[in-house]
């Protein structure tokens, strides 16, 4: 990510003095110059009436009162300066003082907005923009000021609301109605609007004008089906002179909360032999976490993971993923090592046993934790050691609800918050893809023949479909770790066993991602056809033996003095 240049950070602070609350010091200088022009006019005037010898009666106390006026617009002509006292000199200095301050609090905002609109407009450069509509990229720009990134924030809505714009000034967030002309000085470009094809229509619209200087533009689509068919199409992601990374808030959350082997361990604990997710609700992010769970909890210490749908009607179909998954799953997967996905009826999946952990999402996130409290209420009554409920809960209600989730009385794990800390600073670096571009130089050292070779090549230039891969893989390796430290297994037997479930595991990956089987035919990256879509038994030497590098690669460089444990 570029650095915001000097233009750049100014803007963001004249617009964070523009919007800042009245603080202490100023209402102090306020009531000083008020004090001191009441003392004053009243030290002046009576020096006045003492001249005058003029006795105290109530019409020259009321000179007193009207005293303060002709210090704060003073009427006495300059050339009558000389017979002035001292407290009237001074008085006629600090008087003006105060309506001038007011004028100038009142003028402030405006002038410092107006100041950092020309700057962002001319010779800003390495800031980030955010397109967003009706409030929907308001975190990501928060979060992104608040880490200290120079951030405009371009959404028609945001300058009809007065609280919104206080909150996102105050942070330093540059708000504007519409897109400046040219986006060649930004830094960082992302679209982030509620609709995920308004957010694709607009990329490439942007890209097809040439008026973004910067190579990736990050656009928000949340669908995982949609997700899944751009990555069939690399020429519209990757065509032009600047990528398109899609990123999900959900599929992202999810992804950080499940990852590791905790669920793992709590499967055994509870006396389970596989790790199983109960979906309650209907939404983008449950489809995230099916997928994930089936393509993550796999280990050599429990069998294939298995997702429930809890009242989820019959009619309605499986998303796209999840019903490829089911289509292929017995020519893929040998029969004790298949992934099984299953629909529910509430009070069964209340009442099953074997179940690990419980996802809610009932779509709006006072619903969820409402769902989330009954659920949990009915898992205390139903066992004695009840699996755990996890709410998904929008990133709007995070300070408010995820404190809600930390009892003793009821069993929960803490809450999924889509987008909580998300900034552009982390979209670009993908500091969680650094395991998965070290997966995937490896793999171009081994099998890459300098690039000819399928999936192969240099880690920005990769097809997100191959981008995927890398990642599952590296969220897996702490399973795969877990395993070697806890299975009992040991050199060729564990190399063996991690190698096998490597392969199923690439396997529910693979099919996840929109690909297939080729039975005995040819690879086929346009069709999305792969040969080794088949059971361990029936795989080549040659690619057995893949799996078996791959792991023996990992546990080497876990052995080595520079590893860290996860």
């Amino acid at each position: 990510m570029q650095t915001a240049n000097r233009r750049a950070r100014l803007a963001r602070w004249c617009v964070q003095r523009a919007w800042s609350p009245v603080r202490w010091q100023r209402l102090a200088l306020v009531s000083v110059l008020l004090v001191l022009t009441l003392v004053l006019a009243a030290i002046g005037t009576a020096e006045r009436h003492r001249q005058a010898n003029l006795p105290m009666t109530w019409p020259q106390l009321l000179d007193h009162v009207y005293a303060l006026y002709i210090y704060l617009v003073p009427q006495n002509s300059l050339q009558f300066a000389k017979d002035l006292h001292w407290s009237e000199t001074v008085g006629r200095i600090i008087g003006p003082l105060v309506p001038v301050a007011g004028i100038v609090w009142l003028v402030r905002r405006r002038a410092l907005g107006e100041l950092a609109e020309l700057l962002i407009r001319y010779g800003a450069s390495g800031h980030g923009v955010i397109l967003g509509k009706d409030g929907s990229a308001d975190a990501l720009a928060l979060a992104s000021a608040e880490a200290g990134e120079v951030v405009v924030l371009v959404d028609p809505s945001v300058v009809d609301e007065k609280d919104r714009l206080v909150r996102l000034g105050c942070a330093g967030v540059i708000c504007r109605a519409q897109p400046p002309a040219s986006l060649e000085r930004a830094g960082t470009l992302a679209l982030w609007r509620p609709l995920d094809a308004e957010n694709i229509a607009k990329a490439i619209e942007l890209r097809e004008a040439g008026t973004t200087g910067t190579r990736e533009i990050h656009l928000s689509v949340q669908s995982a089906d949609l997700q899944r068919a751009l990555l069939k199409v690399p020429a519209l992601m990757e065509q032009g002179g600047a990528r398109l990374r899609p990123h999900s808030l959900a599929g992202m959350s999810v992804r950080a909360s499940l990852a590791g082997p905790q669920l793992a361990e709590l499967a055994l604990r509870r006396g389970s032999r596989q790790v199983t997710i109960c979906l309650w609700g209907d939404s983008p992010a449950l489809v995230w976490a099916a997928e994930l769970a089936l393509r993550q909890f796999w280990s050599i210490r429990l069998g294939p993971p298995r997702v429930i749908w809890a009242d989820r009607p019959a009619h309605l179909p499986l998303p796209e993923a999840l019903a490829k998954l089911a289509d292929f799953a017995t020519a893929v997967f040998s029969p004790d090592e298949r992934p099984t996905f299953q629909r529910m009826s509430r009070d069964d999946a209340v009442h099953d046993a074997t179940v690990t952990c419980h996802l809610v999402d009932a779509g709006h996130a006072d619903a969820t934790v409402a769902a989330s409290f009954a659920l949990a209420a009915r898992l205390r009554q139903a066992f004695a050691d009840p699996p755990p409920v996890q709410a998904v809960l929008a990133n709007t209600i995070t300070d408010a609800a995820a404190p809600l989730f930390v009892t003793n009385d009821l069993c929960f794990r803490p809450p999924i918050l889509p987008g909580e800390g998300l900034t552009l600073q982390a979209l670009v670096d993908r500091a969680q893809d650094e395991e998965a571009a070290r997966i995937q130089i490896a793999y171009n050292a081994r099998y890459g023949r300098d690039g000819a070779a399928p999936a192969s090549g240099p880690w920005q230039d990769l097809a997100e479909t191959f981008v995927a891969a890398n990642r599952a893989a590296a969220d897996h390796r702490a399973i795969k770790l877990w395993d070697a430290r806890t299975s009992g297994l040991s050199d060729a037997e564990l190399i063996e066993g991690l190698a096998v479930m490597e392969h199923n595991r690439w396997c529910a990956e693979r099919l996840l991602s929109g690909w297939a089987p080729s039975g005995d035919g040819p690879r086929d990256d346009v069709r999305w056809l792969h040969p080794d879509l088949k059971p361990w038994d029936g795989l080549s030497e040659e690619a057995r033996q893949k799996d078996r590098d791959a792991v023996s690669d990992l546990l080497k460089a876990q052995r080595s003095p520079a590893a860290r444990l996860p």
